[in-house]
This record gives C-alpha cells, sequence and structure tokens, in this order.
C-alpha cells in the first residue's frame, strides 16, 4: 500500500485513459490485459489519493492545503510550541516532518492506517 498524491493522480490518470482507449485494443496486446483490470487500478489509485491526503504526502514532501500549521517556531530555538485551541484540518500536520520524531511517528501512522484499511 502507498500514499502519494502524486503517484495516485498518474495512477488515475492511466486509469482514465485505459477507460477510453482499451476498448479498441486487442485483447492479445499489453493495453488490452490491462483494460482486464481497469476497474481494480482505478481504486489503487482513488485510495493512494486519499492517503496522500490522509499522510499529508505529496512526492515525500509535506504539502499546506488545509491551513497553517499547529506550531509556533521561535527564531533560534528548536523546539516549537503548540498553538493554543489549534486543530490541523485534515491529514498530519506538516509540522511533523521537520521533527526529529518524524520517521518512528510516520512509519507508525501509516502501518496502523494499513491494518485498519486492511482488515476492513
Amino acid at each position: 500500500m502507498f500514499g502519494d498524491i502524486f503517484t495516485g493522480g498518474l495512477t488515475c490518470v492511466f486509469v482514465a485513459m485505459l477507460y477510453y482507449f482499451g476498448r479498441t485494443a486487442k485483447p492479445t496486446s499489453i493495453l488490452g490485459q490491462a483494460y482486464l483490470y481497469r476497474h481494480f487500478l482505478a481504486l489503487v489509485g482513488l485510495f493512494s489519493v486519499y492517503n496522500g491526503f490522509l499522510y499529508n504526502d505529496f512526492t515525500s514532501m509535506p504539502i499546506y492545503l488545509f491551513g497553517d500549521t499547529c506550531f509556533a517556531y521561535k527564531e533560534g530555538s528548536s523546539t516549537p510550541t503548540l498553538k493554543p485551541n489549534c486543530v490541523y484540518g485534515f491529514g498530519v500536520d506538516p509540522s511533523w516532518y521537520m521533527s526529529t520524531e518524524e520517521l518512528t511517528f510516520l512509519n507508525s501512522l501509516k502501518m496502523k492506517t494499513s491494518v485498519i484499511l486492511g482488515v476492513f
């Protein structure tokens, strides 16, 4: 399972082209064989885009789509302070990508999300 907005978007574009051009392809060609799996590939692309928004991940870089971060950084200080009454709109706060605990937190989140979505 992967969760990246860019990769999922490319998969969705490929599936859209597959829906459009796949019917006229020969069944023995590669495009004809991929046409058989078009519904599966569409779901893979859509869920990848969804998980990319959930992980706030676009080619391994955070995006600030849902407002400002909930952490304030003071100049010269390495530790951020939490803004009062702040909840990030959707997904992971982009400040986690600058944290020293980034790898531990995001790997744990991705593993738990994979188990939850995989079981249900």
